[in-house]
């Protein structure tokens, strides 16, 4: 089987910042472990959906995300909005790097860098229910897929 080529879409902003200072060590780690790869970082809300979007329609096939709830929430919405590239033939992993990591801590995914990044070289698959939340916004019907937990109205506020 051909090494997989990844394609690496990071929140610089995540978890207060520290994604972008750790980048150098994470980006050293993946070069260690021998990774073919080629790294994006967001610049802005809603970029990351916009970023795997992309990739997929060059042919990419594997995703690694590198952020938190949100990024992760981005991302899937970026998979299963488009429309070329079936989510069943993709291969998607998040490196957890947010404040809460629900969905990351669901999984049990290490917080440790290389640990995380040497699972990806011998990949366990898991399928992942996906939900999708139909709403009005602003007047206007909207959707939106999500993969561990949904809210709306002071949900969003309380935070």
């Amino acid at each position: 089987m051909d090494e997989p080529f990844w394609h690496i879409i990071a929140n610089p902003a995540a978890r207060g910042g520290a994604m972008q200072k750790d980048w150098p060590t994470i980006e050293q780690t993946l070069q260690k472990l021998g990774f073919s790869y080629n790294v994006q970082f967001t610049q802005r809300r809603g970029h990351a959906a916009e970023l795997v979007e992309k990739a997929l329609l060059k042919g990419g096939r594997y995703i690694l995300g590198i952020g938190g709830d949100g990024t992760n929430h981005e991302l899937v919405n970026g998979i299963f909005s488009q429309q070329f590239a079936p989510p069943s033939e993709l291969t998607y992993a998040l490196l957890p790097y947010g404040t809460g990591n629900d969905w990351a801590r669901q999984y049990g995914i290490s917080h440790h860098i290389e640990e995380r990044l040497k699972r990806l070289r011998t990949p366990e698959t898991v399928w992942q229910d996906i939900g999708l939340a139909r709403y009005a916004h602003n007047g206007e019907k909207a959707t939106r897929y999500f993969v561990n937990v949904a809210g709306m109205a002071y949900d969003g506020f309380i935070g």
